[in-house]
Order: C-alpha cells, then structure tokens, then sequence
C-alpha cells in the first residue's frame, strides 16, 4: 500500500541499507515496482538476493489472485509469505499474528 506523507507525495517503497520493500495496492503496481527494481539493479548492477526476496499480501476480507504466486523478479520466482522478519521485525499478514 501507498503510504502518503504530504498529500502531495506517495512512498511506494522504503531502503534502510541494504533492505528494500516495496508497497502497492494492487497486483498491477506491483508488478510496476517490482520491473522498474528489475531494470536499476540491471543497469547500477547491485544484487538482489532471491533467497531473502518475499510477498506478503495484506488484504481484509478478500481473495487474493492466484497470479501472485507467480510473480518473478530478474527470471526467479518470488516466495509469497505469510509472516516476514523485516529490520527484525516480525511482520505478519494476518491479525492473530
């Protein structure tokens, strides 16, 4: 999800380091941030570990299209996770934890 700061300006994604996420509101804007990764880590050459590369879906009430699991970035495909430990931090889709 988008997280205004101004109403002017929208954050779709945030670095500390070497940790990066990336934040849309729809399959369609992640797959927009997710190319445009694709294309600077191709062109400035950092690497993208594939192994610590996750999705996590955080939806109230809804179905969640089966096309993101197979979301790829730079040719692997992406594990869509449920629980995530983020700048240690345990961040978990669901209320219960």
């Amino acid at each position: 999800m988008d997280l205004p700061l101004d109403g002017h300006h929208i954050l779709t994604s945030q670095l500390y380091a070497d940790d990066l996420d990336i934040l849309g509101h729809t399959l369609a804007d992640l797959k927009v941030e997710m190319k445009a990764l694709e294309i600077y880590s191709q062109r400035n050459e950092p690497t993208v570990n594939s192994t610590k590369t996750k999705i996590m879906v955080f939806r109230k009430g809804e179905r969640v299209s089966q096309e993101v699991n197979n979301l790829k970035l730079n040719g692997g495909l992406v594990e869509v996770v449920g629980r995530y430990i983020y700048l240690g931090v345990l961040i978990s889709s669901s209320r219960n934890g």
